[in-house]
């Protein structure tokens, strides 16, 4: 279906219009950064909106008006053929809780995550939006650590924040200092000392 898409576009694209009838390797490619665009929830119509921003000579507006073009298409297609993309569910699903105020009167607890894809924050932000309560735990022992491993679950905690602000939602940061999983002295030692270098 890319290869489809690729060439049934190839006399209005700029940057991707040569080797399209016979390379493999760039339907590869654009797969590739649909999925991504996707996943991260970059509509071609993001991406049109930033290529108009872009000076009309700059490389990197025809290849986001390009990405838009193939994007839109091949998506298209897909629905055409198969019905909505399972990749898209997330988005869908967000809609629809945001539509039908799905979590509104509820306590949602969100345990044990690392951290979220750009769909994944989107739902999380309806959540916080509508529920009565929200509690996120996130398994960092110490915030600000500076230390490499925990740089993701950081920049989870500050997304999470910033999600909470944008919604004018209170919120605590709260460290749990007691554990209360386990008292088995081997994974005690374990989680005291796992990250003592």
């Amino acid at each position: 279906l890319m290869w489809h898409t690729v060439r049934s576009l190839a006399g209005l694209m700029e940057t991707y219009k040569t080797g399209t009838s016979t390379d493999t390797a760039l339907c590869n490619r654009l797969l590739e950064m649909t999925d991504e665009l996707i996943c991260n929830d970059i509509s071609s119509d993001k991406l049109e909106v930033v290529a108009k921003k872009l000076p009309s000579d700059s490389p990197l507006r025809s290849k986001l008006r390009d990405l838009a073009l193939v994007s839109a298409s091949y998506h298209g297609l897909v629905r055409e053929i198969y019905g909505d993309d399972p990749a898209d569910r997330m988005i869908r699903a967000t809609a629809k809780m945001e539509e039908h105020k799905f979590f509104r009167d509820s306590v949602v607890y969100i345990d044990s995550f690392s951290s979220f894809t750009a769909q994944e924050y989107a739902v999380l932000n309806t959540i916080i939006r509508q529920a009565d309560d929200v509690t996120i735990t996130v398994g960092i022992s110490q915030r600000n650590t500076h230390e490499a491993q925990f740089d993701s679950l950081e920049d989870t905690v500050r997304r999470l924040t910033r999600l909470c602000e944008d919604a004018r939602q209170p919120y605590e940061d709260t460290m749990l200092t007691v554990i209360h999983r386990t008292v088995a002295p081997e994974l005690l030692a374990l989680e005291q000392n796992l990250w003592a270098f």
